[in-house]
């Protein structure tokens, strides 16, 4: 993972504490629960490519 996505993902899912304008901090709950996010955001997406048939 960049260091931008990093921010992306951070900023989406609220898992994280503002330092300032372009500075976050991330606690080590946070980044499980940031993993987590990832994890279950991943897996909706396949599962929308799988249901999606463009033949159909």
């Amino acid at each position: 993972m960049t260091k931008t996505e990093l921010r992306r993902y951070c900023r989406e899912s609220g898992h994280c504490t503002r330092l300032s304008k372009n500075r976050i901090m991330l606690h080590q709950d946070d980044i499980e629960k940031l993993i987590l996010w990832v994890r279950e955001r991943n897996a909706g997406a396949a599962e929308q490519e799988a249901k999606h048939d463009p033949f159909a």
